[in-house]
């Protein structure tokens, strides 16, 4: 039972992407940079078997503008600021378990716009901006919170060390679905949320240090609380045929992260450790996600035998998935 010949499932990715820039500096203390960019992704799932995951296409086409500025002023203060036009179109072919061939398609305005200013006060170190999703506030996805505000505060302290603290809210208008009952996720499909829906929304907080430990050794830690005001979740009880098939939800994340990088005898030397907590809130009741893992391990190690190569050993663990 549960059994699948490779031969009866034939999966397929490309991705394709081409861009072109133009930069330059104006007068002497600003400098901008355009680029025009197309990317594509395409995934199909062909299947030749009656008892095997249905036949199933997904594509994203993308064609964008980018502008990105940069003022210097007299002090060691920057000025940034930019945009960006994309307009993506995704179709999403399949055939449903009636064998009925179902096809959606989606094309929408992706534009955002940005401001940064960053301010040097001593040993402070203030960043502040506003990021503006005015695509969503177009279409009536998003009211004022298309506006979203983002701070970086960071302060040197002696040796090298530096303490860094930062909030600021995210959102996103593309998810992809997948089978949630699945251990690892083979085929995951990118749909637009529908517009009856809010756009997906978070508010992060992060607590960093890092510093040098000696001359080849340094080390950065990180707390942070992700506090997720809109998620796009499966409903899991529905009950009818009318009722929908995905809701509105709420949840959290937090942890902490640590990333160690050291030189040993000419050998690069990493490791990364995460230990996280994740919680969904449908409405009715709270659960951990497919994707909530409490520890992940990260270890790698290069080595650079001739001027112009490099060998990379990595070995990664990861406790288990909140599955049955």
């Amino acid at each position: 039972f549960g059994r699948m010949q490779a031969s009866q499932v034939n999966y397929l990715w490309r991705t394709t992407t081409a861009s072109g820039s133009y930069s330059n500096l104006v007068g002497d203390r600003v400098f901008v940079q355009l680029s025009v960019y197309y990317s594509g992704y395409q995934a199909n799932r062909d299947s030749n078997a009656a008892r095997t995951p249905s036949s199933t296409s997904n594509t994203i086409k993308e064609f964008g503008l980018r502008g990105l500025g940069t003022y210097y002023t007299n002090s060691r203060d920057l000025c940034m600021f930019g945009f960006d036009f994309g307009f993506p179109t995704i179709n999403y072919k399949l055939i449903n378990l009636a064998g009925k061939p179902l096809e959606f398609n989606d094309s929408y305005v992706n534009g955002i716009a940005w401001f940064r200013y960053q301010a040097h006060l001593g040993r402070w170190l203030l960043d502040v901006g506003i990021h503006d999703d005015f695509g969503s506030l177009v279409a009536g996805e998003a009211g004022l919170q298309s506006l979203q505000p983002r701070v970086d505060v960071s302060y040197e302290l002696d040796g090298n060390w530096k303490v860094k603290w930062a909030i600021g809210s995210c959102s996103q208008r593309i998810v992809t679905l997948n089978n949630e009952d699945e251990v690892m996720s083979i085929f995951d499909v990118w749909i637009k949320i529908p517009a009856k829906l809010p756009v997906q929304k978070a508010n992060h907080v992060i607590l960093g240090l890092n510093g040098n430990v000696n001359d080849a050794t340094s080390l950065k830690i990180e707390s942070y609380f992700k506090n997720y005001t809109s998620l796009f979740i499966y409903n899991r009880n529905k009950r009818l045929a009318g009722d929908p098939d995905y809701i509105t939800g709420t949840g959290h994340s937090y942890g902490a992260e640590a990333l160690l990088r050291t030189r040993v005898w000419g050998i690069d030397l990493y490791g990364a450790y995460a230990l996280s907590w994740t919680r969904i809130d449908d409405g009715s009741s709270e659960y951990y996600p497919q994707y909530d893992r409490r520890h992940n391990l990260n270890l790698l190690a290069t080595a650079h035998p001739l001027t112009d190569m490099d060998v990379t050993l990595r070995w990664a663990y990861g406790s288990g998935l909140p599955y049955t």
